[in-house]
């Protein structure tokens, strides 16, 4: 009786889980990510091995790592490769964050991450999420993401091709080609 209560619980998970997964994907709209490239014409600076933070009003907002690092000041954009980060909510550390080349908004600290992982850490738990693209819009607290999602937390992992996670509504949707399992 044990077992069938278990295998029924799970059962109900997994179709919670499954419409859910149909409801998000028809409301999802793709995120507009586009390919960064390195400018052809001389950048303004170039940094290697560096660390930077950003500061607003004495509230660290993020901190990153870098073993490349360029910018162009005619668009305000910093260029970087192999990049390890921290981003900061109220001084506190929210998410992780890892890629092979990203591109910073300088005046807005919005950021594309190519082959991009993070790490969100939550109050109860940790999520772990990999994607192709990942962007971070910095005004609106929430990510978008497209291409090979992975999302991990404790015994559920969801897959798709598109992401939306929005961190003032704590809500994190895996959407398109979407797969849940429960280990």
């Amino acid at each position: 009786m044990i077992k069938i209560n278990k295998y029924l619980k799970l059962l109900q998970n997994l179709l919670i889980i499954t419409v859910f997964v149909f409801i998000v994907m028809f409301s999802l709209k793709e995120p507009q990510i586009r390919l960064i490239e390195k400018k052809g014409k001389n950048p303004d600076f170039i940094f290697e091995n560096v660390k930077i933070s950003k500061i607003d009003m004495g509230e660290k907002v993020w901190k990153i790592s870098s073993k490349y690092l360029q910018i162009d000041r005619g668009s305000n954009t910093a260029l970087l490769d192999e990049v390890d980060g921290d981003l900061f909510k109220d001084e506190k550390l929210f998410v992780k964050i890892k890629s092979v080349r990203a591109k910073i908004e300088l005046d807005k600290d919005d950021m594309e991450l190519q082959k991009a992982s993070a790490k969100f850490i939550l109050e109860d738990r940790l999520v772990f999420l990999k994607a192709n693209d990942l962007c971070w819009f910095s005004a609106q607290e929430r990510f978008s993401g497209k291409g090979n999602i992975e999302m991990r937390s404790n015994n559920i992992k969801l897959s798709g091709d598109h992401l939306y996670v929005d961190i003032p509504l704590q809500k994190m949707i895996v959407a398109d080609n979407a797969l849940a399992v429960i280990d």
